[in-house]
C-alpha cells in the first residue's frame, strides 16, 4: 500500500494556501495538474522519481519546489519507516 488511508489529510481552504498531509509506504504517484507548490518532508527519507530529471534525495526538514511544468513523478520511500511529507498548494481562485 502506498498511501495509509489515515495519512490523506488535507487542511481546510484558506485565503492564503492549502495543504495535504501524506503518508509513503513505499511509493506514490504525483500528479502535477494542481500547478506548482512546495513539497516538505517531516519524517523518513526517499527519492523523487521521473522521466524529465535526475532522481532527487529527499529527507526530513527538506523541500522541494515543484514546478507547473513538472511531468508527473513518484516519492519512494527508501527508509525503514513510513515517510511523512506535507503539499504546500496556492490558494484556489475563483472567478
Amino acid at each position: 500500500m502506498a498511501l495509509s488511508a489515515a495519512g490523506a489529510g488535507r487542511a481546510p481552504a484558506s485565503v492564503f494556501f492549502q495543504a495535504s498531509r501524506l503518508t509513503i509506504d513505499s511509493r506514490l504517484s504525483m500528479s502535477t495538474d494542481r500547478g506548482f507548490y512546495c513539497l516538505v518532508a517531516l519524517q523518513g527519507e526517499g527519492k523523487l522519481v521521473g522521466k524529465n530529471f535526475d532522481d532527487i534525495p529527499i529527507k526530513r526538514g527538506k523541500s522541494a519546489f515543484i514546478p507547473t511544468t513538472l511531468d508527473d513523478y513518484e516519492i519512494v520511500n527508501s527508509g525503514q519507516s513510513p515517510m511523512e511529507v506535507i503539499c504546500c498548494y496556492p490558494p484556489t481562485v475563483e472567478n
